[in-house]
């Protein structure tokens, strides 16, 4: 088990490594980084920023203009992202964007998701531990039980 991901999207790039724990997006001008194993991570896109605390389990991200939450606590998280919206909660283990046109969902329970956002399309399987993400030209894959 490798366990560790990759993504592309054309000209920005990212990969993760959950065994080691630490992950690094770049997505062209804007970067970010997460660090498992010492519970911190970080991701600025350019004016946007946000940071999560997976210790203390608070995190936040603001983006610009939309902003949002979330508390792994309590398990309860918020983006609104300006237009666009969505939800997670991680007690009952399901979540929600919308993201105006497009659309997806995230049921940690059953361990599924999807993702369609208009023209790009993803999904995830967390059961078997498998997940696609094609965004037009970009695409990723992560395989998390494999690697």
């Amino acid at each position: 088990m490798s366990g560790w991901g990759w993504i592309d999207l054309v000209s920005g790039w990212g990969w993760i490594d959950l065994v080691s724990g630490w992950g690094c997006i770049d997505l062209v001008s804007g970067w970010g980084s997460i660090d498992l194993v010492y519970g911190w991570g970080w991701i600025d896109l350019l004016s946007g920023w946000g940071w999560i605390d997976l210790v203390s389990g608070w995190g936040w991200i603001y983006i610009v203009s939309g902003w949002g939450w979330i508390d792994l606590v309590s398990g309860w998280g918020w983006i609104d992202l300006v237009s666009g919206w969505g939800l997670i909660d991680l007690v009952s283990g399901w979540g929600w964007i919308d993201l105006v046109p497009g659309w997806g969902w995230i049921d940690l329970v059953s361990g599924w998701g999807w993702i369609d956002l208009v023209s790009g399309w993803c999904w995830i399987d967390l059961v078997s531990g498998w997940g696609s993400i094609d965004l037009v030209s970009g695409w990723c894959w992560i395989d998390l039980v494999s690697g």
